[in-house]
Order: C-alpha cells, then structure tokens, then sequence
C-alpha cells in the first residue's frame, strides 16, 4: 500500500481494535446473562447441604458434622452475591460494548460459575490447606476479572459520564478485593481460619474503607 506520493509502503495492521457498539438492548442481554449464571452459581451451592438420615437421637451430631458445608454454603453464597452487587453497579454505568468486553464477562462467568465445585471441596476438607489455597484462588480469579472488567469498559470509553469519585471508588474496590482474596490463599497455607478472617473480616473492612476515602476527597 501507498501513500498519495508513491513513496512510502505501509504495512496492513495485523490487528484491528473490535468495533464499539451502542445499544441499551444489546448491553441489557449482556447483563441479563450474566444474572443468569450468578443465581444458577447460587443456587448449586445448596446440593452439598444433605438432610441427614441418622436417628432423631443422633441428629445434633448429625448437623454439626455438616458444620463445614454450611460454614462453605454461606461463605460462597456471600462471595458470589458480592460479585453480583459489584457486577450489577458496574453495568449499571456500561452503554457500550465489544467483542473483547464480551469475551472478558464470558470468562469472567467462568470463574463464577465454578465455585460451587471448591465450594464443595472446602465443605468436605475444611483443614485441608491445600483445599483452602484452591478455595482462596478460586475466589482471587474472578475477583481479579471484574477488575480488568471494569478497566477495560474505562479504557475504551464504554461508559458513562460517572463522577471523578465513583470512578476512584470503584477502581479501588476492583483492585483492593483481588489482593485480599489472594492474601487469604496464603493464609490457609498457614491455617483456615486466618483465611476466613481474611475473607469475612478484612475484605469488608477494606471496601468499607475505600468507600469512605472517595467520599471525602
């Protein structure tokens, strides 16, 4: 290829950026499937919780042994109903969309919908810190996807006019929850329950934190 002069060859771009597309309807379909996945998610996590079968004597018994499936069951349904509000906010403010946007909150759904399996898995072998290093990771993966969700959607100016604030607001929560999730990966390496303290004490005190940052700038 030339230019108007004839004197300069420029090569074919290997790679073109997707095309952007505006519509509410097609964006709508995006967050509609994606509300799909998160309560069928949800919802699997409950397979695991079985009505014990033993003797009326020994059901106290019975249920504490399945202390840990309920203690997994609540903690995933937490986890993923976080993903939801944070999913849900962030489409609240995407009007447009691309294939890359798409493939993103495809494999961003992945991650969701296969927690129910280390769901599982941290309810059979709670002491396991192999099983709580899964769990963990399980969790810092599409914690990490919402992240490059949501900057990606910034970068490519798939959103709308939000304020400076919210933008810090949300841009800090994306990045701050994948560290702590991946924190307490580790820290189930050393025992479970520093992992739990992770995921239900510091993980809420650092988003309540971030939220209140922006605020005040």
């Amino acid at each position: 290829m030339t230019n108007g002069g004839g004197d300069r060859t420029v090569p074919p771009r290997l790679w073109r950026r997707p095309e952007i597309s505006e519509s509410a309807s097609e964006v709508e379909r995006i967050a509609f499937f994606s509300d799909a996945v998160f309560a069928i998610a949800i919802t699997l996590l409950v397979v695991e919780l079985s009505v014990p079968e033993e003797p009326l004597a020994d059901l106290s018994a019975a249920l504490w042994e399945r202390a840990p499936k309920f203690f997994a069951f609540v903690l995933s349904f937490l986890v993923i109903g976080q993903y939801w509000i944070t999913h849900h906010r962030m489409f609240r403010h995407v009007r447009r969309y691309d294939q890359i946007l798409m493939w993103l909150n495809l494999v961003y759904l992945l991650g969701v919908a296969f927690l129910p399996f280390p769901t599982a898995l941290l309810g059979n072998y709670f002491s396991s810190p192999m099983v709580g290093l899964i769990y963990g990771l399980s969790l810092f993966a599409p914690s990490t996807l919402s992240a490059a969700l949501w900057h990606y959607a910034k970068h490519r100016s798939l959103l709308d006019d939000i304020s400076p604030a919210l933008q810090r607001e949300i841009q800090l929560k994306t990045l701050a929850t994948p560290v702590v999730f991946l924190l307490g990966a580790g820290a189930a390496l050393i025992h479970i329950y520093l992992s739990v303290a992770c995921w239900l004490v510091l993980l809420p005190l650092v988003r309540l934190l971030v939220r209140v940052r922006p605020a005040g700038a």
